[in-house]
């Protein structure tokens, strides 16, 4: 299995414990070294003191595995207390930023099966021809197809996220991918087609494999709208369409992916349970952020 280089998490802001909304906030000051946020090492046999300390030092190096797995642990130490209280802990430890450190960690998650969510391939190996002069008709001639597992996203699955942190992990990718097409759309709009059509074979694969990101991270989003707003997934998908005019100035048609169905039941099965076996929280009052670590 290929090894990607995580990228570093961004910078962080303010999340409400209670309704997971992020707000800008100056970034966090993680204390010194020590699993108490003081300078002091955590006492041999205290597994939350432990747990807490793992999680300063990976968000010290800024890599989101390790954000991720760090924050699965203390959830399964901390099997059984209010949400609010796990928070409160991460806080005294990386600052008032903690938790949206934690949210941006899952989104920068990236799928263990491509790289960007593409795959090499398998028409022409990778090299967008299938003959001196002929692009690959499979790939039209950029020699990588989107990755069955993503489909196409370069994310890892959404399920793996925390049930608590899910809402707040979804809101940041759709801030990403507006961001993201306000770039795009502004790059052709200020870009003469017969520019366009100049560009040579790796900055057409680039600007084309940017848009085919995004339209996919479009498309899976509005599978699944927020607040099941049915206008929502409407929009996200005629977003996603008018994609499909830019792809097309570059000689490149949509990508279609299909979901890998056994994949996503074994990973909806596990869905909470990537590092390990820690539960799902338990249901609670969502306005009042009362939840509970589920108990064994």
């Amino acid at each position: 299995m290929r090894t990607e280089t995580a990228d570093p998490v961004e910078a962080p802001a303010v999340i409400q414990a209670s309704a997971f909304v992020p707000e800008p906030a100056p970034p966090a000051q993680p204390g010194p070294e020590g699993g108490n946020g003081d300078g002091r090492q955590p006492p041999v046999g205290d597994p939350t003191a432990r747990a807490l300390a793992d999680l300063r030092k990976a968000a010290v190096k800024r890599n989101p595995e390790e954000i991720c797995t760090a924050y699965q642990t203390l959830r399964k130490v901390l099997r059984g207390a209010k949400l609010r209280e796990v928070f409160e802990r991460i806080r005294q430890v990386l600052g008032e930023a903690a938790m949206d450190l934690v949210v941006s960690a899952y989104v920068h998650r990236k799928c263990f099966m491509c790289k960007e969510g593409v795959i090499t391939c398998d028409s022409c190996a990778g090299s967008g021809y299938i003959e001196e002069g002929r692009p690959c008709p499979h790939c039209d001639g950029l020699g990588v197809s989107p990755c069955g597992f993503c489909r196409g996203t370069g994310w890892a699955d959404a399920d793996l996220a925390p049930s608590e942190l899910q809402k707040a992990v979804a809101l940041r990718k759709l801030a990403h991918i507006r961001k993201d097409l306000k770039r795009l759309t502004q790059v052709f709009q200020d870009t003469p087609h017969e520019r366009l059509e100049a560009l040579g074979q790796r900055e057409r694969k680039e600007l084309a494999l940017r848009l085919m990101r995004v339209q996919a991270r479009l498309r899976v989003m509005a599978e699944s709208p927020q607040e099941g707003d049915a206008d929502e997934s409407r929009r996200l998908l005629d977003a996603a369409g008018r994609l499909d005019a830019y792809l097309n100035a570059l000689g490149v048609s949509a990508w279609t992916t299909e979901s890998e169905e056994d994949d996503d039941t074994m990973l909806s099965s596990e869905a909470d349970e990537p590092e390990g076996d820690a539960e799902q929280p338990a249901a609670g009052d969502s306005a009042t952020g009362e939840y509970h670590i589920a108990e064994e």
